[in-house]
């Protein structure tokens, strides 16, 4: 009974102490939510794309498919870059868990962004 007891303690001090590691987590983890402002230029509505980590781990070199994408005012190249059809996402600088950056940029509508690749780094 006192050996049965002492597996389950150790076998329940492994599942606690051994680090998770980042398998639970990819780029789907980044989400992006989008809406309109009262920021109006020249009568083209305002924007404001909300990037959230919503990941456990740090997560970097975030990128978009952002083919056709457009804006009538300048963006934030350090929040946005585009090359292409790829965006990079705050200068692929790391996101930290439960972190949000802020796109703004006018147009029509809303651009359909999708996630195309991200990388996870350290976790917490």
């Amino acid at each position: 009974m006192a050996a049965t007891t002492c597996k389950l303690v150790c076998l329940l001090l492994i599942f606690v102490f051994v680090p998770q590691g980042n398998g639970e987590c990819n780029a789907k983890n980044v989400t992006i939510v989008q809406y309109f402002i009262y920021n109006m230029i020249k009568y083209v509505p305002g924007i404001q794309a909300r990037v959230t980590n919503t990941c456990p781990c740090e997560v970097s070199d975030i990128k978009f498919s952002c083919g056709g994408f457009k804006s009538s005012t300048t963006l934030d190249s350090s929040m946005i870059k585009q090359t292409g059809d790829v965006c990079l996402i705050n200068n692929g600088n790391a996101l930290l868990p439960t972190q949000q950056i802020y796109i703004d940029y006018n147009w029509w509508s809303p651009f359909n962004f999708t996630v195309i690749s991200a990388k996870i780094g350290r976790c917490s």
